[in-house]
């Protein structure tokens, strides 16, 4: 859908011009030394998953990667990796608010409160 856009951290490509070894990143490197450390030992929080799987949505890439940095901690918990694949089910749903949001903006409305399984959007 070309309305709908993205911006990746970075775009991984393996093999110049073949999607197929291509991969997104995003990288969150948070203030707040709690949060990181949260990331660390239970994984990158549901918060991020509308705009990893967004991503993979408009792309049209299968997988990705999610890193969190933060310096204050021992070289060995300074960067966290998790590589994700894409969630077709979470996609379809995530497509089908986004031309929920889109006929609210066509008719000028204001969305009431999201019913779908997604994170907050407003």
């Amino acid at each position: 859908h070309k309305w709908i856009k993205f911006s990746p951290d970075f775009l991984e490509c393996l093999e110049e011009g073949c999607d197929e070894y291509c991969k997104l990143g995003e990288v969150k490197s948070p203030v707040d030394v709690s949060i990181h450390m949260a990331t660390l030992y239970r994984g990158m929080d549901q918060d991020h998953k509308a705009q990893t799987q967004g991503g993979l949505m408009v792309s049209g890439l299968r997988c990705g990667v999610f890193l969190s940095y933060h310096a204050s901690f021992k070289s060995s918990e300074q960067l966290y990796n998790q590589p994700f694949e894409r969630d077709e089910s979470y996609i379809a749903t995530l497509e089908s608010a986004c031309f929920d949001i889109l006929e609210h903006v066509k008719n000028g409305t204001i969305p009431k409160a999201a019913t779908h399984s997604l994170p907050k959007l407003f």
